[in-house]
């Protein structure tokens, strides 16, 4: 299926390349389409009926989503950038959510489950064999009932994520280094009561790990970084989450609340001067997705009434929307430049 956007928004200086995103095709479904950027084309590669947000390769070579199918059936797929079908990876467990890419583009991390409990599984393309990582082997370790979430990768051999867990003082998150075999705290909560470690964004090449948490009292973004710890980067009484990571690591966009509307800003991981992007007080903006050149952001806005996405220069100038139909579209994903 393939659709054109009105007007193809054909500006000069236009960013080019090609954005995976969820498109609304009816109430019933939303399906992953590959929008080219250039020329405003829109062709729908997922079958639906309901899929999940889509998530490149580091060398931009495949897109993992997950589709739901039903309530008790989420699978996660790889399509080719050429818009070919794509094809469901063998499941043990029948949910299967948040597909993460492993750096070298040889796995694929994601959280599993049948009933409560919720583990990290890797399918491996080389084989196609699926195994669980993280598997605690303490005692006492095995006694807690951690549910692991939202995988991603801080090297070939590690992934971070989320693991909730209830005791007497309810429902805590923090965030676990998982290996194949073995798991670690990594980001423990501090005080008492209930805090909330989320939304881990790691950075790779250089070692580096944003995350959200309300430690401070509200939601707010932290950076963990070799030789200078865990730094507060957002710093403000609005909350603040979802940090994105810039491909060469010198900035993190992320949203927040400052204006009474969702905006996006910008922030250094070593610094704690925060530019907004994107920040409207008629309007929502959301889901920042950076360029592989770091020039252009795609995000979501309801600027014209209803969710579309839009790009603009780093610095927030420039924004023109990119898709214009009856549905809703979301979740962008620019494709990274080819390396390989």
């Amino acid at each position: 299926l393939t659709l054109l956007v009105a007007a193809g928004v054909a500006l000069s200086q236009s960013p080019t390349g090609q954005i995976a995103f969820i498109h609304e095709v009816s109430d019933e479904s939303r399906r992953v389409a590959l929008l080219d950027v250039q020329t405003g084309e829109i062709h729908v590669i997922a079958s639906g009926p309901w899929d999940g947000a889509p998530v490149w390769s580091h060398d931009g070579s495949q897109l993992a989503y997950e589709q739901t199918e039903s309530n008790d059936s989420t699978q996660i797929r790889i399509a080719q950038p050429d818009g070919s079908p794509g094809q469901p990876i063998a499941h043990e467990m029948p949910v299967n959510r948040t597909p993460a890419w492993s750096p070298d583009g040889t796995k694929l991390a994601y959280s599993a489950s049948a009933g409560r409990a919720t583990r990290i599984r890797v399918f491996d393309l080389a084989t196609s064999k699926e195994s669980e990582w993280g598997k605690r082997t303490n005692a006492e370790e095995q006694k807690l009932d951690i549910a692991f979430l939202t995988p991603v990768w801080k090297s070939n051999t590690e992934i971070v994520a989320v693991g909730v867990r209830e005791d007497k003082e309810g429902r805590t998150s923090d965030l676990y280094e998982l290996e194949k075999e073995g798991v670690t705290p990594l980001v423990d909560t501090r005080g008492g009561g209930t805090y909330v470690e989320w939304m881990p964004a790691t950075h790779a090449p250089k070692a580096m790990l944003a995350y959200e948490s309300n430690d401070r009292g509200d939601r707010e973004i932290f950076v963990a970084a070799p030789q200078r710890g865990v730094i507060d980067v957002s710093n403000h009484r609005a909350p603040d989450w979802n940090p994105v990571w810039s491909a060469d690591g010198e900035w993190l966009a992320f949203e927040s609340h400052r204006d009474g509307t969702r905006g996006i800003f910008k922030v250094r991981p070593q610094q704690t001067i925060v530019t907004p992007i994107v920040a409207d007080a008629a309007s929502d903006n959301w889901a920042p997705a950076w360029s592989s050149d770091g020039a252009w952001i795609a995000f979501v806005s309801t600027r014209a009434g209803k969710p579309a996405l839009y790009a603009c220069r780093a610095d927030g100038s420039e924004a023109r929307a990119l898709t214009n139909h009856d549905g809703e579209d979301l979740a962008p994903a620019w494709r990274p430049r080819i390396t390989r």
